[in-house]
């Protein structure tokens, strides 16, 4: 008998190793009910991580203290000091108004609320702001902002700055240092009022400039009313839930003040 050489062997083996088994084909695509399985194993699971509650609070878009690279907490604590720039003597009795953003879920997060705190400068100009504790189940923080407001002196935020409407880079979280401007005479109480932003308690310091700002628009022939109507709006900005795309946000306070609404977004 004619033995095949070693090569025509190895040859015949490989090719049967190489041949598709009748039942292959079969075996390697699923039926359409166990595809069907599987879709729905997968929705399941991508629910689930969807409503998971979320761990963690967003990167805050400012430092934790002065001269440091790290981020701070949106949750707080916060601390710092208000100085006059004129004379960098501290500024007491300045408000201290803060406004935290929520959102609950994960996959498909949803605005959750807000809370608020308002306390006041002591006698050396220093403020400090609580962090915030006893958060429901299942949510996280998405913003932090701050006011400074006193009577004479522009108003500071800790998103923005008055004088452009930019972005403001010099806020910490802890020992932050705030230089007030003294207010001047050709400065827009327009202007300021829109920058201040909503909250109930600060439209209630800031009545006395809404009135200001009303004898402006008087003054360019525009309806002093219309501001008037425009600033109670403001102050129901706290009652309603606040958006994650705009923290913040206003109504318009009057037509063709030229100074666009300011809103930090996220």
């Amino acid at each position: 008998m004619r033995v095949p050489p070693l090569t025509s062997l190895a040859s015949a083996i490989a090719a049967q190793f190489r041949a598709p088994h009748p039942q292959a084909s079969a075996l390697a695509r699923p039926t359409a009910r166990v595809a069907a399985h599987r879709t729905a194993i997968a929705c399941a699971l991508g629910l689930v991580a969807a409503c998971a509650p979320p761990t963690t609070h967003r990167t805050a878009p400012f430092v934790v203290e002065p001269g440091a690279t790290v981020a701070g907490a949106l949750v707080g604590p916060f601390t710092g000091r208000v100085l006059d720039a004129a004379n960098q003597s501290p500024v007491a009795g300045a408000m201290v108004y803060a406004a935290w953003t929520l959102e609950a879920g994960a996959g498909f997060p949803v605005a959750a609320g807000s809370r608020e705190f308002t306390g006041s400068t002591n006698s050396n100009g220093e403020y400090t702001v609580p962090e915030l504790t006893d958060l429901p189940a299942g949510t996280r923080v998405t913003s932090f902002e701050m006011l400074i407001y006193k009577r004479g002196f522009v108003g500071y935020r800790s998103d923005r700055r008055f004088a452009d409407g930019g972005p403001q880079h010099e806020f910490a979280q802890r020992g932050n240092h705030i230089l007030l401007e003294r207010w001047r005479s050709e400065y827009s109480h327009v202007r300021h009022v829109r920058y201040l932003g909503g909250g109930a308690a600060v439209a209630a310091l800031t009545g006395w400039e809404l009135e200001q700002a009303a004898s402006e628009f008087a003054d360019r022939g525009s309806s002093a009313a219309a501001l008037r109507t425009a600033a109670s709006d403001r102050a129901r900005c706290t009652a309603e839930p606040r958006r994650k795309s705009a923290t913040w946000k206003l109504r318009a306070m009057a037509a063709g003040s030229g100074w666009p609404s300011v809103a930090s977004s996220r």
